[in-house]
């Protein structure tokens, strides 16, 4: 079901992160960007920068509990999308708890195509059910 949605969206659907062991949402950021980091052969620091940078631009909520931290990834060789649901909800200083993060890391092929990478996760994530669906099912997989 997941990767039909998201097949579009970026190279495949590379983690689903249930009970990811984070207590803030930098942390959360520094456990996934770890990941697609060592795939990728780049820098978690840098890429926790660009995901925090982002966020400083304004919101990433698409929906009540949920968030899209994305950035663009300059010499990756492929689009990563990760579902990540912390063991325990994360604060958030202006959405309240996030249950749900939906990290989108988009290979740099310029404005456009990152635009439209966004564009695609965004509309895939405007159904009301895929969300309550990924919020609150017992279990949607484990990649710790």
């Amino acid at each position: 079901m997941f990767e039909q949605r998201f097949a579009d969206s970026a190279d495949p659907v590379r983690a689903v992160l249930d009970g990811l062991p984070a207590t803030t949402l930098p942390d959360a950021y520094r456990r996934v960007a770890a990941r697609v980091a060592a795939a990728e052969g780049l820098d978690p620091d840098d890429l926790v920068a660009r995901l925090l940078a982002r966020d400083a631009e304004g919101s990433t909520a698409f929906a009540p509990g949920a968030l899209m931290p994305h950035c663009t990834l300059p010499g990756a060789g492929a689009s990563h999308v990760l579902f990540a649901r912390p063991a325990a909800p994360l604060d958030h200083p202006e959405h309240g708890p996030i249950g749900l993060l939906v990290f989108l890391f988009v290979r740099d092929d310029g404005p456009a195509v990152t635009a439209a990478a966004i564009a695609r996760t965004v509309r895939a994530l405007a159904d009301d059910d895929l969300v309550a669906t990924l919020l609150s099912a017992p279990a949607i997989g484990s990649s710790r």
